[in-house]
């Protein structure tokens, strides 16, 4: 079938963006906004063309968990779940810890 399929860099952003949230002990990322040619959604940024993505992602974290280890699986989520959906070769993935948050008395994050 003749034609041409893009995937947008919002729509690669959105996916990285799920797979971050899932992570345990992430509490998740800043809010999106875009610069040039870098497409950030909720906190984002994704530098891709036709062969590669490059991805960063700012995170917030709860208080006590290990931060190098939840990076790293933030690492990895991301790269398997970009690469699965789009058939594109995640090169890198930039993890930055922004805000630790805090348990509060209930149980929940704040």
């Amino acid at each position: 079938m003749a034609g041409l399929v893009r995937i947008n860099n919002e729509a690669i952003a959105r996916i990285a963006s799920i797979a971050v949230k899932e992570v345990p002990g992430v509490v998740g990322v800043s809010s999106g906004f875009r610069i040039g040619r870098f497409s950030i959604w909720g906190g984002v940024r994704v530098d891709a063309n036709e062969t590669e993505i490059k991805i960063r992602v700012p995170i917030a974290v709860e208080y006590g968990v290990h931060l190098p280890r939840v990076a790293v699986e933030v690492q990895e989520r991301v790269r398997e779940a970009v690469s699965r959906m789009t058939d594109i070769n995640v090169i890198e993935v930039d993890v930055s810890v922004q805000e630790i948050k805090e348990a509060s008395l209930r149980g929940g994050v704040r």
